[in-house]
C-alpha cells in the first residue's frame, strides 16, 4: 500500500479509519445519514486514535475539531479525523 512494508494491525487499523471516514464524508456530501452503528464508529475511533499522530496533523490530517460532550462515536471519530461535525 505505501511501499513500505507494514505490521497487519496497523494496515487494518487503516483500512477501518478510512472506510468508515469516507463513507461519512460520502453520506454527508450526499444529504444522507451515515450508516455506521456507534459500535464501528467506536472501533474506528480507537484504530485512528493508535495511528494519527500529531506530526500528521496539517500534512495529512488538520487539527481535531471540538464536539459537544455527549457527542455520539460518529461525531467523536469525525471531529477526531478533522471534521467540521457541529
Amino acid at each position: 500500500m505505501t511501499g513500505a512494508a507494514l505490521p497487519g494491525q496497523f494496515v487494518l487499523n487503516m483500512l477501518l479509519m478510512e472506510y468508515v471516514g469516507h463513507a461519512w464524508d460520502l453520506a454527508t456530501a450526499l444529504g444522507r445519514e451515515p450508516v455506521h452503528s456507534g459500535e464501528e464508529a467506536a472501533v474506528a475511533l480507537s484504530a485512528a486514535r493508535s495511528i494519527i499522530r500529531p506530526e500528521h496533523r496539517g500534512t495529512m490530517f488538520g487539527p481535531a475539531t471540538v464536539v459537544p460532550t455527549n457527542a455520539g462515536p460518529l461525531e467523536r471519530l469525525m471531529a477526531f479525523l478533522g471534521r467540521d461535525v457541529v
